[in-house]
């Protein structure tokens, strides 16, 4: 079954760029549509100082909201193909403490746009970026990857204690996706090798992730098609365009939204 499910490799077209950029669009859409679009749609559903709700709300709050969650939905596919990449880049890196090092550096600085952004506040403790989220994935990784040098039920009892302890730090810290986050990056590591199994157990995460967020994570589930014509190659294209993006992006949205609203 398994070799059924897995594309050669000349039919496999996305590269790790290709993946990247489609994340990159994926999340501009998602965020436009939380800082922009969101308060919009409020703002119509206002008729004569009365914020109307339900089936009497003007049409033209339907519209802006069905806008809302057309983009939020193609959002939820932003965030398993990072996790994903994650994955790739600590199986493949030569060099884990720079990389782990790049994400700590954006993380920091992507945190004033981040919470001007989803909060309108130049600092703001109640959520952190997702940055964070994969900084803590990444670090939980390499002690997994460390327990395998140990005996079978030595090496079980240290990968539950970093799963475990990594999903506490993402509670704690209240990272974007949280422990849901850390658990699909698991299954990604986990059943790497295994594309069906990786499926089954990621969309049961994406589904328990649903119930943290909204029904729409669960268009997180398409991601999927997109891993398995990944072709294993980075491709042509700036590494560091994500992270220089992401803070850069956010930044933009929040001063658009401070100044519209």
């Amino acid at each position: 079954m398994q070799n059924h499910f897995i594309l050669s490799s000349n039919q496999k077209l996305l590269t790790g760029n290709h993946l990247k950029l489609i994340a990159v669009v994926a999340m501009l859409m998602d965020h436009i549509a939380y800082t922009i679009i969101w308060k919009l749609y409020s703002e119509a559903c206002v008729v004569d100082g009365v914020h109307l709700m339900g089936d009497i709300i003007p049409n033209e709050a339907k519209k802006w909201y069905l806008i809302y969650m057309t983009m939020r939905s193609i959002g939820r596919i932003a965030f398993p193909i990072f996790a994903f990449m994650l994955v790739q880049g600590f199986l493949h890196t030569r060099n884990l403490k720079k990389y782990g090092f790049r994400i700590l550096i954006f993380a920091l600085i992507s945190e004033i746009p981040y919470d001007l952004a989803m909060s309108n506040r130049i600092v703001d403790f109640s959520y952190q970026n997702v940055l964070w989220t994969l900084l803590v994935a990444l670090i939980m990784l390499y002690g997994i990857k460390v327990a395998d040098k140990q005996t079978a039920s030595k090496r079980i009892l240290l990968s539950i204690f970093y799963i475990l302890a990594a999903m506490m730090i993402t509670l704690l810290i209240r990272s974007d996706y949280w422990f849901g986050g850390i658990l699909f990056i698991v299954c990604l590591y986990i059943f790497r090798n295994q594309p069906l199994w990786q499926f089954i157990t990621g969309t049961i995460f994406l589904i328990i992730m649903s119930f943290n967020f909204m029904w729409i994570q669960l268009f997180g589930i398409s991601s999927f098609i997109l891993f398995i014509n990944y072709n294993g190659t980075s491709g042509n294209g700036n590494k560091y365009l994500f992270y220089v993006f992401y803070p850069l992006h956010l930044l933009i949205l929040g001063l658009i939204a401070t100044f519209l609203f």
